[in-house]
């Protein structure tokens, strides 16, 4: 069984009733890997006429025997100079893992507004926020390929840039600061998205 629980305004995150694993903790049989799940022709169509910008990913492979949390996150830029970070949505285990598990998540922003929906182990965590810019107005990218991902690992998977036309980062694992200072620098504004696993652990 699992139960969520709604954690801050904000900060929204599922705590999992899992069993607790006992014994030592192990290593996946497989990498563990972030997947995009592309949309259907007429899903493209639906959305572009709605206006909505969705993403669909999948992780694979979270290892057993250990605790796992996820966020997700937006970095709001005037050029280079970060001016606000936010949480979205986070989701984490309530302890170990019995066996090695998947997660699925999607992001939805339509102007001002991003909805957020994360679902692991049996639980799910929704959440909406508004932004202070419209979206709609920014030149966009997502994340459209596979990662491979090791926790303590961010993901970035989403920008939207504004003025001087787009050139957008490399989207991906552990991007080089420098590398993203240099593309920011190109765009008055700028807007990402990234996500974090990390392990959970006892303090």
């Amino acid at each position: 069984e699992a139960a969520a629980n709604i954690l801050l305004s904000t900060y929204l995150i599922c705590i999992l009733t899992i069993s607790v694993f006992v014994g030592c903790g192990s290593t996946s049989s497989e990498d563990m890997k972030l997947k995009y799940e592309p949309l259907s022709e007429k899903e493209i169509r639906i959305f572009n006429l709605t206006g909505d910008k969705i993403a669909m990913y999948e992780i694979k492979n979270i290892p057993e025997g250990i605790g796992i949390k996820v966020d997700i996150s937006y970095e709001l830029y005037e050029g280079d100079v970060k001016i606000k970070e936010e949480l979205i949505a986070g989701i984490a285990t309530g302890g170990p893992t019995e066996k090695e598990t998947d997660l699925k998540f999607g992001i939805n922003i339509q102007d001002k507004k991003i909805r957020t929906n994360i679902s692991m182990g049996g639980g799910m965590s929704s959440n909406e926020i508004d932004i202070d810019l419209n979206l709609r107005e920014m030149s966009h990218g997502f994340l459209g390929s596979d990662e491979e991902l090791k926790l303590g690992d961010e993901v970035y998977l989403f920008h939207g840039a504004k003025g001087n036309g787009f050139s957008p980062i490399d989207l991906g694992v552990n991007i080089d600061e420098k590398v993203i200072k240099e593309r920011l620098t190109n765009h008055e504004s700028n807007f990402l998205i990234k996500l974090s696993i990390k392990e959970i652990t006892e303090s």
